[in-house]
């Protein structure tokens, strides 16, 4: 029995059994928005979230971060 750790979920599977879905976001596509907003490049977020200091900033930060990436996929 392996154990595999995905998407901070631990799921164990046996050969003879069928795969168990290995993530919450199996059954999204790829073009759902909040499926993109929690996949997509996390690291430019942060970057521009320590550069601001109050709650809105940082809410327009992400957002902006969300829109630049939104645009490049489609």
């Amino acid at each position: 029995m392996e154990i595999k750790k995905r998407q901070n979920l631990i799921i164990q599977t046996n050969p003879y059994e069928p795969p168990l879905k290995k993530s919450l976001y199996d059954d999204l596509d790829d073009n759902n928005l909040n499926f993109q907003l929690e996949i997509f490049q996390k690291e430019a977020i942060l970057r521009r979230m320590k550069e601001k200091t109050t709650y809105q900033e940082q809410h327009i930060a992400v957002m902006d971060a969300w829109f630049d990436e939104v645009r490049r996929n489609h």
